[in-house]
């Protein structure tokens, strides 16, 4: 079931190493507490930013506002910045 997530994410975050140097990237992780598939992604995006892949985690609970402005309305869900355009 988490499966595809992960290897996309796995994807993204070599592509990420490939073109950082060049670009500005920037994962949004967003995410709620109550939500049983975002808990399961948490250690794989925790080991994304041990590695120093720029991740920022957006609580929907808390930050309503930034979810609609990507048009968010499934979680877990990961947009991609590149020089600050999704």
């Amino acid at each position: 079931m988490v499966r595809f997530p992960i290897a996309a994410i796995a994807l993204a975050a070599s592509l990420i190493g490939v073109t950082a140097r060049a670009q500005e990237i920037l994962l949004l992780d967003f995410w709620s507490p109550q939500c049983g598939p975002c808990m399961q992604m948490k250690p794989i995006m925790h080991s994304l930013e041990e590695a120093r892949f720029p991740i920022r985690q957006v609580d929907t609970t808390r930050d309503s506002q930034l979810a609609r402005q990507y048009n968010v309305t499934q979680i877990p869900c990961f947009v991609m910045l590149v020089d600050g355009v999704d």
